[in-house]
């Protein structure tokens, strides 16, 4: 077993905005059942038409529009829907709207919409406010990226909008579709609703309390046209210490810890009044390479340090072991994601051998790993003693938070450690390795790769579009342009008798699926 020094601590963090809550983007997690105390017969539960969760943070902002990180985003989703969501497979399904058309001479689609769809403050949706949110999301916050493909938008009646690009652009009703959560018109500027103060949207619970530092309290929507969740009354109760959620579960405060320290899991497990729920979700660990660095540019040295790394225990380091290889930047559920992408075994004699082939065989220096704290400094200190174990010599740059981010974007590293969470379409992903994007922090420069990431960005064939992605995605890897570390799952501690039909892999447990059994 390798010696290494890990500091246990929680961080979660959002470096690329994730989706808007969904019906159909789910998949079923695991729970353990052997020997658990159903709602009925556990004491802990005392209300059975409530749920009480956990936030670490209190929430960056109520408007949707200018959320950026992930807790917020979580509650978000109960209140908010997006126009469409996508299935198991990452295929556009219908909401808000329920057909679409598109003509590609004029690059213009035309959204056809429910016309049984309320906002919480009892007003019918009409094509006025999606148009306003599309207009508002180029403008406003994190929606501007998706958003800036549109040239105009046009209401067409009550229940039709055209919205009309800059140019073709594929994945549209992925990054605007489902990203863009849908507001009344009703919240512009000299309006009648502040959605700064208060949540209105179309989901199926609307907010009724929220108290900053303290806890945000919803209640089913009566006029919803969905099914009615199972579940009335839900509160986010915010407690930023991992062991105080811990504490408020086993008392019965708290129904669920989406924070709780991940070294109790079997503790949790052994308490019949306590359970453990996971499942997978879209979020990849990796360690970038800086292309620009010269040892770097060899793709034997590349392939070395993806065989030098043992996945296997930074996965047990960083997550007690619920995680699952990662073979790709692109995440299961991904639209265009690919099973072929290769995946480097544990393979230090080959990675040494690489080394040496490439001339290193007296073993490389590199600069210190940038990475953050948390998690990520337990993988990258992992990676460290898999590197000195090959001839590669380095260290560990642990930096806060906006220094990292800093540093990475600027591309000042040659290794880095992170993570992302693109969303449901696999052209956010394939632009990391696109040379004029923003997200290529790599420093890659292949005109065969920038081919391709075009043209399946703008191809509106579905069948064109995946096996582009799939020759991008098996041509990285093949490359080894970078190391896919692992796909990690999300787990929550729970109130045993508190169960969870589906949940949303991109955005985490919604509320509408849970029951008590």
């Amino acid at each position: 077993m390798k010696k290494i020094s890990i500091l246990f601590l929680t961080v979660t963090l959002l470096l690329v905005m994730s989706c808007s809550g969904s019906k159909t983007t789910q998949t079923t997690g695991s729970e353990s059942t052997r020997g658990k105390l159903s709602a009925r017969e556990n004491p802990l539960v005392t209300k059975q038409d409530t749920v009480v969760i956990s936030l670490a943070s209190d929430l960056q902002t109520l408007d949707p529009l200018l959320s950026t990180t992930i807790v917020t985003n979580e509650v978000q989703s109960n209140a908010y829907e997006s126009l469409v969501t996508s299935d198991l497979a990452g295929n556009v399904e219908p909401l808000i709207v329920t057909s679409w058309d598109y003509d590609d001479a004029t690059f213009t689609y035309t959204l056809h919409l429910r016309n049984d769809v309320y906002f919480h403050d009892g007003s019918k949706l009409t094509a006025k406010d999606v148009k306003y949110s599309l207009d508002v999301g180029k403008k406003t916050g994190r929606m501007t990226l998706s958003c800036n493909y549109i040239d105009t938008t046009e209401v067409i009646d009550d229940t039709t909008v055209k919205v009309k690009l800059i140019s073709n652009y594929s994945p549209f009703l992925y990054f605007v579709g489902i990203n863009l959560k849908i507001l009344p018109a009703a919240s512009a500027a000299g309006g009648t609703i502040d959605l700064t103060k208060t949540m209105i949207g179309t989901g199926p619970y609307k907010m009724v309390e929220y108290t900053p530092g303290d806890k945000a309290v919803f209640t089913i929507f009566d006029q919803y046209y969905g099914p009615k969740p199972p579940i009335k009354n839900l509160i986010f109760k915010i407690i930023p210490d991992p062991t105080t959620q811990l504490i408020a579960l086993e008392s019965g405060e708290l129904n669920l810890s989406r924070d709780f320290p991940m070294n109790n899991i079997q503790s949790i497990l052994d308490n019949p009044q306590l359970d453990i729920f996971s499942g997978e979700s879209g979020n990849v660990y990796y360690m970038g390479i800086n292309e620009t660095f010269p040892a770097f540019q060899d793709i034997r040295v590349r392939q070395a340090l993806n065989y030098a790394i043992d996945r296997d225990f930074v996965i047990e380091a960083c997550e007690e072991g619920y995680a699952n290889h990662a073979n790709s930047v692109a995440n299961k559920g991904m639209f265009g994601y690919t099973e072929d992408a290769k995946y480097y075994e544990y393979d230090p004699a080959k990675a040494k051998q690489l080394l040496a082939d490439a001339g290193y065989a007296n073993g490389l220096d590199i600069p210190p790993i940038l990475t953050k704290d948390g998690k990520f400094r337990k993988a990258a200190e992992v990676i460290l003693e898999d590197l000195k174990a090959i001839g590669i010599t380095t260290s560990v740059n642990v930096m806060e938070t906006s220094g990292f981010n800093q540093d990475y974007q600027k591309k000042n590293y040659a290794l880095a450690v992170t993570s992302v969470n693109l969303g449901q379409d696999a052209h956010h992903s394939t632009m990391m390795f696109q040379s004029t994007t923003y997200l290529n922090y790599f420093n890659i420069n292949d005109p065969q790769l920038d081919k391709w990431c075009l043209d399946a960005a703008s191809d509106q064939d579905l069948t064109v579009r995946k096996n582009l992605y799939h020759q991008i995605l098996t041509y990285v890897a093949d490359q080894a342009y970078f190391v896919p570390l692992y796909y990690p799952q999300k787990v929550w501690a729970v109130t045993s008798g508190l169960q969870n039909s589906t949940y949303n892999r991109f955005v985490g447990v919604l509320a509408q699926y849970m029951s008590w059994k």
